[in-house]
């Protein structure tokens, strides 16, 4: 499979300038947060994960910069968590919570005065698309769950995939007995597979950049079917 070379800004979250590089297919992103704040990231994805949802990388996004208070976190993102359930059908028990979803159920959420101020927050100006491992998306794809996968690409397909990507090469890290910080879901599904299985989802995923297709969206799709054969 032909490997394309693309340029991808990793961003540290414990240093302010970016570092970019030539990365060959997104093999050498690896954007592992070892910090607090990533630990804080995969508490509140396993949060998710106990109630059977999946939240895509956005929406986790969206959520930590409209809820910055950690106690506040926790309460609320089990408030969403909870309708979610009820609001969304469900794929083989699981709920996908992409970025529409979340902006729908946090306003529907009620909440003290000073957290309605931050709803009021503007998304574009507040939110930085830059992939850290925080997704679901690599979480469906490795759960072999085609439809929960196109739910959480929603319009940022790309983005989505990197976040993927870094999710899953954060994983082969893991288990080649690296201190990373990925979710138990990760951990679990990751113990089944030997690291062969890994690098050839990791090469489906990279077929996105492969040039056979000129529609992004398209691209990606096909990548995540190329990617979830590989387990089948």
């Amino acid at each position: 499979m032909a490997h394309a070379t693309a340029t991808a800004v990793i961003t540290h979250h414990v240093h302010t300038n970016p570092i970019t590089e030539s990365v060959i297919g997104f093999d050498a992103v690896h954007t592992v947060l070892e910090t607090e704040e990533s630990q804080q990231f995969v508490t509140l994805e396993n949060q998710a994960h106990e109630k059977k949802v999946l939240l895509s990388s956005d929406a986790m996004r969206y959520f930590i910069s409209k809820i910055t208070t950690y106690s506040e976190q926790t309460t609320i993102l089990d408030e969403v968590l909870t309708k979610t359930r009820v609001s969304f059908p469900s794929e083989d028990g699981w709920v996908a919570l992409n970025l529409q979803r979340m902006e729908v159920m946090l306003d529907e959420v009620q909440t003290v005065d000073s957290l309605q101020e931050l709803l009021n927050l503007d998304l574009e100006h507040s939110v930085s698309y830059t992939p850290m491992t925080a997704g679901s998306l690599g979480e469906a794809v490795l759960l072999k769950d085609m439809s929960v996968a196109l739910t959480l690409i929603a319009d940022r397909p790309m983005i989505a995939l990197a976040d993927a990507v870094s999710d899953i090469t954060a994983l082969r890290a893991y288990l080649h007995g690296e201190d990373v910080f990925i979710s138990d879901m990760l951990k679990a599904e990751g113990n089944k597979l030997s690291m062969e299985t890994i690098e050839e989802v990791l090469r489906a995923l990279s077929s996105a950049l492969d040039g056979t297709s000129h529609d992004e969206t398209e691209a990606v799709k096909m990548a995540l079917s190329r990617a979830i054969a590989v387990l089948q």
